[in-house]
């Protein structure tokens, strides 16, 4: 991985810690790692990123795939509170 790069996804992990979500496209992703298709290894590294940043055991970090965006949103757990519950009005 380039260090250009390196630092583009190390901001993107930052802000998914941070914020609590981050998009990155399937390009970004190709390009990032000069992958020709994306395998267990890259999902395990971002994994591992994130694990080491957010500084916290029970932090996890959920990963959902949206062809209409064309890449994957990374979202912390932290934080997060369902409100499906509120909405059907089954509170």
């Amino acid at each position: 991985m380039q260090k250009r790069h390196q630092d583009a996804l190390t901001q993107r992990i930052e802000e998914v810690v941070h914020r609590g979500h981050t998009r990155i496209e399937w390009w970004e992703i190709y390009l990032w790692y000069e992958a020709q298709r994306i395998g267990k290894g890259i999902w395990r590294d971002l994994k591992e990123r994130f694990d080491e940043m957010a500084d916290d055991d029970d932090a996890t970090l959920w990963v959902y795939s949206s062809t209409d965006t064309k890449g994957v949103m990374l979202i912390h757990s932290d934080g997060l509170e369902e409100i499906s519950a509120k909405i059907s009005g089954a509170e």
